[in-house]
Parts: structure tokens; C-alpha cells; sequence
């Protein structure tokens, strides 16, 4: 059962008697959801959240998404296979980029690597998300992390970002994205609208600092970050994890060609991870499945040798380098 400590860094240790009886059955629910180890997306789960969104105030249902999150990342009962690669990108002392953070995944295991003298710079944008990261932080320890409450973009703006809807009424904000420039909504579910500062991470991060890993989830804006971006990515050549999906990046008046173009003038390569049997890093060619939906590595050449294990072929030799060019 989680201990009194637990509920503390979640905040909760100043409460009024009221207060805390009416915080006592979502935490039981929770400790339910919990001791089960119910999977993350499972319908008990869904239903869960559903019947906490509906019954109790905001503010508990963020505490109880909250806790869910932390459990389901220290317990990697939600886990990307990429966060496999991450050990190889990042050493200790280093500093890094979080960009889209949502709930703090990647912040998680980022934080880890580069230990106690190392940073991780947190961006995320919508209010609600970040009010669920801070407390997931707080559970998990997070302690060498900066959460900051910029988008990151090519230009100083504000902007409206879009967070759909699910059947409840609840906001699914791991799934908010930038509506269009032209301020017309470029999905057509229902969604709520938060709006929010943008701004450059070259401009964040003016005497640009040495960075040696930058992951960037962002629903379709990730070529905006990395027009941003510029000058930290020439100068540190940090190794780039992004989630690429080519109809997203339309709707920004991109495309994936484009993005991947923007890694090869500045010499990167383009891979993709395979976890299952041998895991490997896989070279993909610059004009090749530009269509594909997932998650690429843009990596420079001087950071090539980190991955030097992952770049073995199932023969165990090393592949030729396959460069954007």
C-alpha cells in the first residue's frame, strides 16, 4: 500500500479534515487500480478514469492520472522501445531536451542517466499537463529537471494548441497539437483550446550550451522545433529522437521529406530501432519510406561511436554507414 511519504510528494500533506475525506475514495480507487497492476490502456482502466473524471473535482483527478502515470513508468507498464536507446545517446554530466515532455517518460529515464550533475530541460506547453507532470515528478524522485511552460517552435508567438476530447469529457493531452497558423482547427474532433507561448529553443538557450540528446514529440510541429533549433543542433550535433508522422506534419504546412532534408544538409543519418531479437539500430536511406509513421534517430557522425553495439549487423559486422546524403 502506498506509504504516507508517497502522498506527500504528491502534495497532499496539507489538506483540512474535509478535504482529505473527500480525497479518500479516489485514492482508494486508485490503490485498486494499483495493487491490481492493471494494464494501462485496459477497459478497467479506462473506466476508472472515466467514473473519477465524472464524480470528482478536477483537481483529484489530475492527483489520481497522476499516480497512474508515475506507476506505469516506474513499473514500465508504459514503455517505448526507443527509451532502450537512450542509455547508448546519454551520458552522466550531460545536458538534454525534453521537448514535448507530456508526462514526464522520457524526462524519467533521461533524468537517471544523466544523473546529479546533469540537466534535463522539460518543455511543455499545456497548463493541465504540466500541473500532472509536477507531481509525477515528485513521486518518481525527478530532482535534476527543469518543467518549462514554453511550446518550442521557430518564432516568438503566442499560439493556440488543441486538446481533443474523449467520450467523458475528459482531455486526452498526450495528444494536444498546434492548430493551423490561419487559426482554423486542423482536426475535426471536439477539443478544447489553450493557448500558449511559443518560442525558439535558439532563443531559450542564447549562449547554447553543449546538448547531446534532444527528443522531440510534438504531433506534427517537430519540423518547427527544428528550424528552431538551428544553432544548437550545428554547434552540439546532439542526437535527435522524433516521432515523424507525415500527415501531422502536412497539416503545418510541412512534410517528412522536408524534415528528413533538414538532417541531411547537416550530415546526419537517418535510423530506426529494432527491439525485437537482436536489438539494432537499422540505416534507412534518405528517400526511403518517407511515409512511415514512427519514430526515427537523426544521428551525426560524431556521435556514432555511442552506438557503436547497436550498428552491429545480425552477422555481427558492422553495417556501412548510410548517410542522408
Amino acid at each position: 500500500m502506498a506509504s504516507p511519504l508517497f502522498w506527500q510528494r504528491a502534495g497532499l500533506q496539507k489538506r483540512t479534515r474535509g478535504e482529505l475525506i473527500s480525497a479518500a475514495v479516489p485514492r482508494l480507487a486508485l490503490f485498486a487500480i494499483i495493487s491490481a497492476k492493471v494494464a494501462a490502456n485496459s477497459p478497467f482502466r479506462q473506466f476508472a478514469k472515466r467514473w473519477l473524471f465524472q464524480l470528482f473535482p478536477d483537481s483529484l483527478y489530475r492527483l489520481a492520472q497522476a499516480c497512474m502515470m508515475a506507476w506505469d513508468i516506474r513499473t514500465r507498464s508504459w514503455y517505448e522501445p526507443e527509451i532502450d536507446v537512450l542509455r547508448y545517446a546519454v551520458r552522466p554530466g550531460e545536458q538534454v531536451l525534453d521537448v514535448g515532455a507530456n508526462f514526464g517518460i522520457y524526462t524519467y529515464y533521461l533524468s537517471r542517466l544523466v544523473g546529479a550533475n546533469g540537466r534535463v530541460y522539460a518543455f511543455e506547453p499545456i497548463p493541465w499537463t504540466r500541473s500532472v507532470f509536477k507531481v509525477v515528478a515528485r513521486l518518481l524522485r525527478i530532482r535534476n529537471a527543469q518543467l518549462v511552460p514554453l511550446g518550442c517552435g521557430d518564432c516568438e508567438e503566442t499560439v493556440m494548441f488543441r486538446i481533443p476530447r474523449q467520450p467523458a469529457g475528459a482531455v486526452s493531452a498526450g495528444l494536444a497539437y498546434l492548430a493551423r497558423r490561419d487559426s482554423q482547427p486542423s482536426r475535426a474532433e471536439e477539443a478544447l483550446e489553450v493557448e500558449a507561448r511559443m518560442t525558439p529553443l535558439d532563443s531559450f538557450f542564447p549562449s547554447r550550451g553543449d546538448f547531446s540528446f534532444l527528443k522531440c514529440d510534438v504531433e506534427g510541429a517537430e519540423l518547427l522545433v527544428f528550424k528552431g533549433a538551428v544553432k544548437i543542433i550545428e554547434s552540439s550535433h546532439p542526437t535527435v529522437l522524433a516521432e515523424v508522422v507525415p500527415r501531422r506534419l502536412e497539416a503545418l504546412a510541412g512534410s517528412a521529406r522536408e524534415l528528413v532534408e533538414f538532417f541531411r544538409a547537416r550530415d546526419y543519418s537517418r535510423y530506426v530501432y529494432h527491439a525485437e531479437d537482436q536489438p539494432r539500430l537499422g540505416a534507412i536511406d534518405a528517400d526511403a519510406d518517407l511515409q512511415r509513421e514512427g519514430n526515427y534517430l537523426f544521428i551525426h557522425p560524431s556521435r556514432l561511436e555511442r552506438f557503436a553495439v547497436l550498428l552491429q549487423t545480425r552477422d555481427g559486422e558492422r553495417p556501412v554507414r548510410d548517410s542522408l546524403k
